[in-house]
């Protein structure tokens, strides 16, 4: 670690490979610079074919994320150990779940819950502790995603993308319980804007529900546009390349004239005496 003048020029460092992504407190000691040491909120991220981990200091403005408390929370863990529940999370009395959606794929599984009570990231954290002791639920991760994600964050989760397309399509793999209603009656439940199909018409679309159709529509048509914009060079490289192609060619057809001239006009000279 350079350690400067007392400013610490890097927010990376090596340390032994332990607690794999567990963001914990970290304390830094910095020699003889202004302090002594310091505390922050870190994880270690894992470097494949290395015996060393990069340590990674959040930024503050993470580690409020950390700290900030939601209602929504999207769990990842091994497919091999039972089903997370609704009735798991009863050990907690702070954690009121009224709904639970659960997907199983071949190596992970990813279970969905809203919780009418907020509730911080290492609440959740503490209970798939708990349900590692109690049932053997392994807590796994994503590549580059938490374990427990929560909030807004868990749209741009891959597994999240995975409960709504199982959820539309009537997949086996997907389950779900709600306190009240019904997938297709509970307007408040969390997934209810991303329903599609038949049984949604467009007279019976809330404005959430149309809010994300029309989103969708947008980054069709955003997609729509920069594959036309890429086919478009393609089409300009093509040309260009056609017209490479004709310039080379008219100018092998002109050297062999000038090759087959010469040697005219060699035959023609007089032999040398």
């Amino acid at each position: 670690m350079d350690v400067g003048t007392g400013q610490w020029t890097s927010k990376k460092f090596l340390g032994p490979c332990t607690n794999c992504r567990v963001i914990q407190p970290i304390v830094l000691d910095f020699g003889t610079g202004p302090w002594t040491s310091k505390k922050f909120l870190g994880r270690r991220v894992h470097d494949v074919g290395n015996d060393f981990f990069k340590l990674i200091i959040i930024s503050q403005k993470n580690q409020k994320k950390n700290t900030m408390a939601c209602r929504r929370f999207l769990l990842t863990y091994g497919s091999s150990g039972t089903n997370i529940t609704h009735s798991m999370f009863s050990v907690d009395p702070k954690i009121d779940v009224d709904e639970c959606y659960t997907l199983t794929q071949r190596d992970l599984k990813y279970t969905l819950i809203h919780s009418r009570q907020k509730r911080p990231r290492s609440t959740l954290i503490a209970l798939m502790n708990l349900f590692d002791r109690e049932y053997g639920i392994k807590s796994s991760s994503v590549f580059g995603y938490n374990a427990v994600s929560i909030g807004e964050e868990t749209e741009d989760h891959p597994g999240f993308k995975l409960l709504v397309e199982h959820m539309n399509s009537g997949s086996t793999a997907f389950e779900y319980w709600m306190a009240d209603g019904t997938l297709q009656t509970n307007k408040k439940g969390i997934l209810f804007k991303y329903l599609q199909g038949e049984s949604v018409k467009n007279n019976q679309l809330t404005r959430s529900q149309l809010i994300h159709k029309l989103d969708l529509a947008e980054k069709k048509i955003f997609e729509l546009e920069k594959r036309k914009a890429e086919a478009d060079i393609l089409e300009l490289k093509y040309e260009q390349v056609c017209a490479e192609n004709k310039r080379l060619k008219i100018r092998n057809r002109t050297n062999e004239m000038l090759f087959r001239n010469a040697g005219r006009e060699a035959e023609l000279l007089p032999p040398s005496p």
